[in-house]
Parts: structure tokens; C-alpha cells; sequence
């Protein structure tokens, strides 16, 4: 499945009948729908001056677009071998850009001009997470 034409597909509208519910977090919100015959769509707003851990995911496969805004998106080699030797690189994404998130690439997302919405389409468990650096102190690890 290509995840970034799910994405392009749902750049403009979700409808809101696959709605399934909100969850607050502390750069923002996700809102998440269950589309059939869909990967995970996740809506992502980030609140201006915030960003996500630096993170990366052993199994999940995402790809993001920029619904609204605009993304700092820090990225770098895949796995975590790479870090902090320098690896990683800034790349800004604006509206109805996407984006493809290998599992294992080292990667964070960070308002850089305003609040960020993005779409994402993923495969995998949310749990796969090894955070590297967090703004918020929140626990390293999350497997499924």
C-alpha cells in the first residue's frame, strides 16, 4: 500500500462519520479515524513553538502530509547508530507536502512557523516508539 497517496487522498477532508476519537497530548492533539480498507489516518496538530520526541520506529510505517502550516521536519539515517553523532538534517515541508517515514529513521516534527496540522498514514502499532529526546520528560521506550 503506498502511504503517501492515502495521504494526498485525505489532505483536504476526513469525513467526519470515521471519526473515532481525540486524544490531548502535550504538543497539541491527534484525532483518529477508522477508515475501511485503510491504514491508521491520524490527524496531528501541532501547537506553535512545540514539537514531537525525537523518535524512531522499529516496524511502523508512516508517511505525513502538511494539511495546514507549516513542518519542521528533523530527519536522519536510519536507526538509532546514528545518533547524536550528527546525522540528522532539517527539512521544512509546506501545505500539501508529503512526506514517507521509513521504520527505524530517526525523525521528530516540530511547528516552526505557527500551529501544524498534518495527516498521517500509518502501519504498525502506535506503541513503536524509542524516543530519543523528549520536550516533555515522557518515558524513553513504548513497545507494542
Amino acid at each position: 500500500m503506498d502511504l503517501e497517496e492515502v495521504v494526498k487522498r485525505y489532505l483536504v477532508e476526513i469525513p467526519e462519520m470515521y471519526f473515532e476519537k481525540e486524544v490531548k497530548k502535550p504538543w497539541g492533539y491527534e484525532r483518529h479515524y477508522n477508515i475501511p480498507n485503510e491504514p491508521r489516518i491520524k490527524i496531528l496538530s501541532i501547537e506553535q513553538g512545540h514539537r514531537l520526541s525525537l523518535q524512531y520506529h522499529n516496524e511502523k510505517d508512516e508517511a505525513i502530509g502538511v494539511r495546514r502550516g507549516e513542518l519542521l521536519l528533523v530527519i536522519g539515517s536510519p536507526s538509532e547508530t546514528a545518533y547524536p553523532n550528527g546525522n540528522l538534517k532539517d527539512l521544512i515541508l509546506r501545505e500539501r507536502q508529503v512526506f514517507h517515514v521509513f521504520p527505524q529513521t530517526i525523525h521528530r516534527y516540530c511547528s516552526s512557523n505557527g500551529r501544524c496540522e498534518l495527516v498521517e498514514a500509518s502501519i504498525g502499532e502506535d506503541e513503536d516508539i524509542t524516543r530519543l529526546e523528549d520536550d516533555y520528560r515522557r518515558e524513553r521506550t513504548i513497545t507494542p
